[in-house]
């Protein structure tokens, strides 16, 4: 399946481009699509993904028609 990815707020783009657009097997996971985007295993646990605007874990299973937005966790004091 074929997914478009938006990349929001100051997250690297390892693809150049803000909306990516991976492949990715049936039952993809969310940490398969940000492997799929160039993201190094070490950098994604940084990464917030929300799926059809809900925020959703790593482990979430896409689908076909998903829309899928990425940025950076950060917080401050």
């Amino acid at each position: 399946m074929q997914l478009q990815v938006t990349i929001m707020g100051p997250l690297t783009r390892p693809e150049g481009t803000d909306r990516p657009t991976v492949d990715l097997r049936p039952g993809a996971t969310v940490d398969d699509l940000l492997a799929a985007v160039g993201y190094p295993e070490g950098q994604r646990r940084f990464i917030l993904v929300a799926v059809n605007g809900q925020s959703v874990s790593h482990r979430y299973v896409l689908n076909a028609e998903d829309a899928v937005v990425c940025s950076l966790v950060v917080g401050g004091g």
